[in-house]
């Protein structure tokens, strides 16, 4: 998906411009060695195309999320190849409907790209809190897009930080 122009992320000195955003199902990380049911990837690049990634887990809500519903309403309906692909078009979105400013504590480690060519020297940060979605949404986006996620991986050595 495309994101409205002035998305940024500042890390100490360096600013990465919001270039997507992408769901996957269930979530990738995992948080107490438990995945939820969805994880959505704010992907950043700076100046020197240095990757940073926010993400935020997406859990069970009563409610459906005002901004995820937009996104399914412009998904296609039957996906087919297209999986991994930018495959929601003329749809702009503002990410701030799936985060919040509660969310301050976040998880933070070097890491790689979720996705081929799962490329090394990514920043992540992997948000404490998490956005609620309904159970229809959940189901829905499952149907269109099935175990989207990569395996969790082996710490390897990572340190991960708490802030």
């Amino acid at each position: 998906m495309t994101t409205t122009a002035g998305s940024t992320l500042k890390v100490g000195k360096s600013k990465y411009k919001l270039v997507q955003l992408h769901f996957h199902t269930p979530s990738e990380h995992t948080r107490y060695g438990k995945h939820r049911p969805m994880e959505v990837h704010f992907v950043h690049i700076n100046d020197k195309k240095q990757l940073a990634v926010v993400g935020i887990f997406m859990r069970l809500g009563k409610k459906p999320n005002p901004l995820f519903a937009k996104i399914l309403e412009n998904a296609p309906q039957n996906v087919g190849k297209n999986v991994g692909k930018n495959v929601v078009k003329n749809s702009m979105v503002n990410g701030k409907g799936l985060h919040s400013r509660k969310m301050r504590t976040y998880f933070s480690y070097s890491g790689s790209l979720t996705t081929p060519p799962c490329s090394e020297q990514v920043r992540w940060f992997v948000m404490k809190n998490s956005v609620r979605v309904s159970a229809t949404q959940i189901t829905a986006f499952k149907k269109l897009f099935k175990h989207t996620n990569r395996p969790t991986q082996a710490m390897n050595g990572r340190i991960i930080n708490k802030n």
